[in-house]
């Protein structure tokens, strides 16, 4: 017969004081006396635990009542109050104590637990260390350090197994229990002596029921062995066979024993044999041959197509029996099952249980020799549940809990002549269920988070294949249970590390085991060099999970101030928050209740024009809100024209979902939405709802009030809105939408309106080129409606754009637009896009970063994009004006600049240009006293600083050559005397590709 080994097993020191005192380990340390000292061990405690730490008239340590005690003759007795709840009994746990002069301090698990002030003597002597004298239970592991640890070294140090002298210098002693000569590995020469009634042994963690016990799940109808629609059912249980006087033992029922369907798995003893029976309603039948006790055996009963086989270890014995499917849907049992003719008779399992499965399909020796290989996690099609007992009892393909008595799991001490060496594995014979992206998003979110706290809390990493990982994943991503409790991290403004403490509080302790072990986290070793190593690193299962998640979930918020915890849970935040950028841009979240937004907009249809801070027309002329749509998920874009922005609504039409076998109307809903960037112009939206339905669209309004928000200047920005809701309690989150979002000033005057039908200080979209190639031609404006721009405003508008902080002059920069011909007899007020739409959004996206980041580099422009934005900036203000190109005279010259001092530029210099452009400002009613053109250059100033503003091109019209006494125009000031400088086109600026008329 093969092998049969659990890899949950460990070798540990056995110390049983519970009758009395008096059975410990002695460890003599050579230079032991110091100022400053650290202990610490690994525990598990069954029984007193009073005196686990201590010194012959010297040092005592222990736990009780709750409360940590020290206590020394020079000191008296110091007792400290955990910062958490310490941890149940017959879990693993780590404590340490460290001194380091004027305290004693008290970590759990590697987290910081409680200190007391103690001071004024050497407390500890040069005399051997007693473990255990007060306590009963089990020890694996004791270190003695000359120095006091601080938080950052007992995450490094605690689920080390192996002794590393480049990280641990201060190590004295590291007396390793899982050898029975119980060596001290750190080589320093330390000893370890059993007094009384204590050893090495091997232990494993069990199921045992008491007298008239059993574990089962709720709700536990589809454990139903027997009754599957595929009418085929396997049941595979791990197990220890022990001596018993009892001679029939019921290993798992499905059912009364005396129903006709039931399905009864038992064993009869025989002195040291035990035979396998498995009784199938009122048919019983032996399953091979009898078994030793003293031993594990893995059993796999499978049925189908009326055919029984069982595999003992991996051997196989058939029988042949038809069998009807079961009826009804029982209550599976695992350790127990009852007669109701005679509840007198105890048939309650005496053997050690480790692990028990229900699968609905028929499995095979290749299958029995899988699991025989001890496969701790089984992602199987067919699984309908995985009972584990280590280190908590949980079923672990849905992880329902266990319903059990918490004193019935039990380390089993048992004896092997060596333990397995090979690591876990996994059984990965399940096809990858189909989950939506949004809930795969979640899962992988939660899975860096989880994988960034354990190695920066413990220093464990997970040990996972590719495939393994996605596993992992999948499970997390099934778990509606596990999903919601980490709800606030997905639907947070900012995930804060409080926040991340609460969601690892509020998740079920079983699941997170259930993840963890999942994982094969073990501890990295945190030394680069030396050290001899006494094994592999210590795998996150009984030894570790228990006492690791149990520490955390009851001190998360109560360390939140501590400075190591908030250090690691803003590690783990982090990570989380990197996924955030991965949301997906798509609602496909398969929950049972689900909402869907279909359409948002931004004032819409809104009855009160002058009350609306957004508005803006498409370019047939009709009037529409920026919208956001399924269709469209990239969202329209919108144009701010207000010169505040105050009282916004925001509309949005949405759906409830109800998929769940029993719906559970009326809805109660709440949907809100915060933008991702703080800078953005809305921050949050907010709506709820009672006594909705499901399957009706409903529209909800969002009014949003921010105070005074002036737009001084032109910006862009993408508004993003992160998506949440509530129904019934249940939270979840939704894609995001976004929104194109361009802010034009308003003052001094009102933006120019060019529609007639609605005087409404609307702005065209074909201004911006946003949503069409088409030209179009607007009716002339109506010029009295319009108020009076000033010489003075112009010179103002040239230095908004000449000081725009976001951009800087450079006459080679490549353009962001091109300029074709305006013919002579264009209509004066046909506009032309001034930008192309990519280039523009490029150019107020430098503008916005530079805002929000002023040390960012500014945007190089060439005076092609300067007059653009001059002639645009004009347009706001209701100032019709073109771009005029300046060329040389002298086909065969350049043109030859004064010093002249360049936007964003430190000092003046001269140039030499092919052609430079400026804008040019015909007489026109609304701007005061202008009888002539008037030329502007934001681009450039004189040497002196002088605003190019408000002046005449030349003042000699007979030559193109710059002449001595035009020091007022504005060639005059910008070029060099004998230059010719000849105004050659009046242009407008179009988008590439864009044909003039």
């Amino acid at each position: 017969m093969k092998e049969n080994m659990v890899k949950e097993a460990c070798n540990a020191l056995s110390i049983s004081n519970k009758e009395s005192l008096g059975n410990y380990v002695s460890v003599d340390i050579a230079s032991l006396a110091a100022g400053q000292y650290t202990l610490d061990v690994w525990i598990y405690i069954v029984g007193g635990s009073s005196d686990i730490i201590s010194q012959e008239n010297g040092i005592r340590i222990g736990i009780e009542n709750e409360m940590f005690y020290f206590y020394h003759p020079a000191a008296g007795q110091k007792a400290v109050r955990p910062l958490g709840p310490l941890p149940r009994k017959k879990q693993w746990i780590n404590l340490l104590l460290s001194y380091n002069g004027s305290k004693v301090s008290f970590a759990l698990n590697g987290f910081p637990a409680g200190e007391i002030a103690c001071s004024g003597a050497t407390l500890i002597q040069n005399c051997p260390i007693r473990l255990g004298y007060g306590f009963h239970g089990y020890m694996r592991s004791f270190r003695c350090y000359n120095a006091a640890l601080t938080a950052e070294q007992y995450k490094n140090y605690v689920f080390e197994t192996v002794y590393d002298s480049a990280s641990m210098t201060s190590l004295l002693a590291f007396i390793d229990f899982s050898k029975e000569d119980m060596p001290d590995i750190s080589n320093h020469g330390a000893t370890a002596s059993p007094h009384g009634s204590c050893g090495v042994m091997n232990l494993v963690p069990v199921y045992l029921p008491s007298k008239g016990k059993f574990a089962s799940v709720n709700p536990g109808g589809d454990i139903n062995p027997g009754g599957f629609e595929s009418g085929e059912f396997s049941v595979y249980v791990k197990m220890y066979l022990r001596p018993s006087q009892k001679q029939n033992q019921v290993i798992f029922s499905n059912g009364d024993i005396e129903d006709a369907d039931s399905v009864i798995l038992f064993l009869q003893e025989d002195g040291n044999k035990v035979q396998f029976n498995l009784q199938l309603g009122s048919v019983s039948m032996c399953l091979g041959s009898a078994h030793d006790v003293f031993q594990w055996v893995d059993v796999l009963i499978t049925y189908g197509a009326g055919q029984v086989t069982a595999f003992f270890n991996g051997t196989q014995v058939t029988s042949s029996h038809s069998f009807a499917k079961r009826q009804q849907r029982g209550g599976f049992r695992l350790g127990n099952g009852f007669d109701s003719a005679h509840p007198e008779m105890d048939f309650t399992c005496e053997q050690y249980l480790f692990t028990a499965a229900v699968f609905d399909k028929k499995l095979g020796q290749a299958d029995a020799d899988s699991f025989l290989e001890n496969h701790p996690y089984i992602f199987e099609d067919g699984l309908i549940a995985l009972f584990s007992f280590a280190p908590e009892p949980a079923e672990l393909t849905t992880c329902r809990q266990i319903h059990l008595d918490e004193d019935d799991v039990v380390l089993a001490q048992r004896t092997l002549d060596s333990l397995p060496q090979t690591g876990y594995d996994y059984r990965s014979n399940r096809t990858q269920p189909t989950v939506s992206d949004m809930r795969k998003w979640k899962a992988e979110s939660i899975w860096d988070g989880l994988v960034s706290y354990y190695e920066a809390s413990a220093n464990l990493t997970p040990t996972l294949t590719e495939n393994q990982k996605q596993a992992v994943i999948c499970s997390i991503a099934e778990d509606s249970e596990l999903l919601q409790s980490f709800a606030p991290a997905f639907t947070a403004l900012t995930l804060s590390e409080q926040i991340f403490a609460k969601c690892l509080a509020d998740a079920p302790q079983r699941k997170m085991i259930n993840v963890i072990k999942m994982g094969r986290f073990v501890g990295k070793k945190t030394g680069a060099a030396g050290g001899a190593a006494a094994g592999a690193g210590m795998a996150l299962t009984g030894a570790a999970a228990g006492g690791l998640t149990e520490a955390g979930k009851d001190v998360l918020t109560l360390l939140s101030l501590i400075t190591l915890f908030t250090w690691i849970l803003s590690k783990a935040a982090e990570k989380m928050k990197d996924r955030r950028k991965d949301k997906p841009d798509h609602d496909d979240d398969d929950s049972e209740i689900t909402l869907s937004i279909t359409s948002m907009s931004f004032q819409h249809s809104p009855d009160d024009f002058t009350a609306s801070a957004v508005r803006c027309r498409t370019c047939d002329g009709s009037v529409s809100p920026p919208e956001w749509t399924n269709a469209r998920r990239d969202g329209a874009e919108a144009v701010y024209i207000a010169d505040k922005i105050q009282n916004v609504k925001v509309k949005v039409k949405f759906i409830i979902t109800d998929k769940s076998k029993k719906p559970t109307p009326p809805y109660h809903v709440s949907i809100w939405a915060f933008a991702t960037d703080s800078s953005a112009v809305f921050q949050k939206l907010e709506y709820s709802a009672k006594g909705l339905s499901a399957g009706v669209e409903y529209e909800g309004e969002f009014t949003v009030t921010k105070g005074s928000c002036a737009c001084s200047d032109l910006s862009y920005q993408d508004l993003e809105l992160w998506w949440n809701y509530t129904i019934n309690g249940s939270t979840n989150t939704l894609a995001n939408t976004k929104a194109c979002i361009y802010f034009l000033p308003t003052t001094p005057t009102d933006p120019v309106y060019l529609d007639q039908e609605h005087k409404d200080n609307s702005v065209p979209l074909e201004l911006l080129r946003m949503f069409s190639e088409k030209l179009t031609t607007l009716q002339p404006r109506e010029y009295a409606e319009l108020e009076q721009v000033t010489a003075a405003d112009m010179k103002t508008y040239t230095d908004q754009v000449y000081n725009c902080a976001a951009f800087k002059y450079n006459p080679n920069a490549h353009p962001f637009v091109t300029v074709c011909d305006v013919k002579e007899n264009a209509a004066p007020y046909t506009l032309r896009g001034y930008l192309n739409l990519f280039d523009q959004n490029a150019m107020l996206r430098d503008i916005s970063l530079y805002q929000k980041n002023p040390f960012r580099g500014k945007t190089e422009a060439n005076c092609n994009v300067y007059a653009c934005m001059l002639s645009y900036n004009f347009s706001l203000h209701g100032v019709f004006s073109t771009v005029c190109i300046i060329t040389s005279g002298n086909p065969a010259a350049a043109l030859q600049t004064n010093a002249i001092k360049g936007a964003g530029a430190v000092a003046a210099q001269a140039f030499q240009f092919r052609y430079h452009a400026i804008v040019k400002v015909p007489p026109q009613v609304s701007v005061t006293g202008l009888l002539h053109n008037a030329y502007y250059d934001a681009c450039c100033r004189t040497a002196g600083g002088e605003t190019l503003a408000n002046l005449a091109f030349r003042s000699n019209f007979a030559t193109p050559l710059v002449q001595a006494g035009e020091t007022d125009t504005y060639r005059g000031k910008v070029f060099r005397q004998g230059t010719a400088a000849v105004e050659q086109r009046n242009m407008l600026c179009v988008p590439y590709g864009i044909i003039a008329p």
